[in-house]
């Protein structure tokens, strides 16, 4: 089954002209002066298909602000296929790690056992429409606020509570599982090919609980753009004390800045005066993100990971390009909670807007791609997960 069954429509955050929405086929590429930061691809040449290494600058090592330099694909550059990795065995679930606090926490899921059924994607033919955070009206952003209001009145134990939502990133990113049959492997979701497809059914479930909770068929999260020019500021909506959306454990001093996507912990913000200097490099390196990983997908979606095998940082430009985000939007003192690490992040409600619009970029390169897929391996096609779906059940997905 394609994922991309699961990518909700959007509706453009812009009437402006963006060289990444143009037919390339019938535009020359856009070109930018000199001094603008290039992201690197060291082997531009190469073709689908082939071994090669990548280049991991600026891989986010536990989002906790440490920098990893370039690392190849398994043993010069090659990878043996394995078999896919498998749905966690919910019988052995155990304490989970953030290693930024240095603690081991609970984050296994209130159920232990389940009734696991096939995920069958619908045939409703209802349309979810995304649409960008910072333009939704009064109406859309109340009914928002309701659905996460009425998600953190449930009962503490019920898988669609808000934490208890929130806590499915911490047990497939921090080490609550080991992968089937491989004790002392962790399960991972994050620095390989299973980070975009394992993002996307999170949020695509968390959105359709959401809309069961509204009793609205139709209702789709905002997205925040923070690709497009007047995206790249915390969207407001998320930014009102006295709404469920608000989350105090942010960067303060971003909460009117404009994103700058040289950004490290402790640089100034950009002043009014490099606002159009910042916002025209942020687009070269959203172009360099498309057009420098359009041949080799694991340039953007990260490298392989089979069962049994010891997870990597071999991510992809679109996982590195999120983890900015999470860093720019969580607070600078560690242990970083809750969107500047692992363990806490989808405590914010900004996470499913950040991950709506990674899914919105990964949905954009496969168009530009001619939405072939990007691996004909096995070990990427038949790879699954489990979610707790907007009918109170288990499903694999695939």
């Amino acid at each position: 089954m394609s994922l991309s069954l699961l990518a909700t429509s959007t509706v453009p955050s812009s009437s402006l002209v963006n060289p990444l929405r143009s037919d390339t086929k019938s535009q020359s590429p856009v070109r930018f002066g000199k001094g603008v930061a290039y992201t690197s691809c060291e082997q531009k040449q190469c073709k689908e298909g082939d071994n090669y290494t990548i280049d991991r600058r600026n891989v986010l090592l536990g989002l906790g602000g440490v920098f990893g330099a370039s690392a190849t694909i398994g043993s010069q550059g090659k990878i043996a296929m394995g078999a896919p990795v498998a749905p966690p065995d919910l019988t052995k679930c155990h304490l989970a790690t953030d290693e930024a606090a240095n603690e081991q926490g609970y984050c296994c899921p209130p159920y232990s056992t389940a009734d696991i059924k096939p995920f069958v994607p619908p045939t409703d033919g209802i349309l979810r429409r995304r649409r960008p955070a910072h333009k939704l009206n009064r109406k859309q952003i109340e009914d928002f606020e309701r659905g996460i209001q009425l998600m953190k009145e449930l009962p503490a134990t019920d898988p669609w509570n808000y934490y208890q939502q929130a806590t499915i990133h911490c047990t497939y990113c921090n080490g609550a599982f080991d992968q089937v049959g491989f004790e002392n492997v962790l399960l991972q979701m994050h620095g390989s090919w299973l980070f975009a497809p394992w993002h996307r059914y999170y949020v695509y479930f968390w959105e359709r609980i959401l809309g069961k909770l509204l009793n609205d068929p139709t209702f789709a999260i905002p997205y925040w753009s923070w690709d497009t020019p007047e995206g790249m500021f915390m969207p407001g909506m998320y930014l009102d004390q006295n709404s469920p959306l608000y989350n105090d454990n942010r960067n303060h001093n971003h909460y009117t800045a404009l994103l700058d996507y040289d950004y490290t912990f402790g640089d100034p913000n950009p002043t009014p005066q490099q606002y159009e200097e910042v916002k025209i490099r942020n687009l070269k390196k959203i172009e360099n993100l498309f057009t420098e990983t359009i041949g080799v997908p694991s340039l953007f979606l990260g490298g392989p990971l089979s069962a049994g095998q010891v997870p990597q940082d071999i991510a992809g430009a679109l996982e590195n390009q999120h983890n900015l985000l999470h860093e720019w939007t969580g607070p600078e003192a560690s242990p970083n909670h809750d969107m500047g690490n692992f363990y806490t992040a989808a405590r914010d409600t900004m996470f499913f807007g950040h991950h709506a619009n990674v899914d919105r970029l990964w949905d954009i390169y496969s168009n530009l791609r001619g939405n072939k897929v990007e691996f004909n391996s096995p070990d990427w096609l038949d790879a699954s997960f489990i979610f707790y779906d907007e009918n109170r059940q288990v499903v694999n997905c695939k």
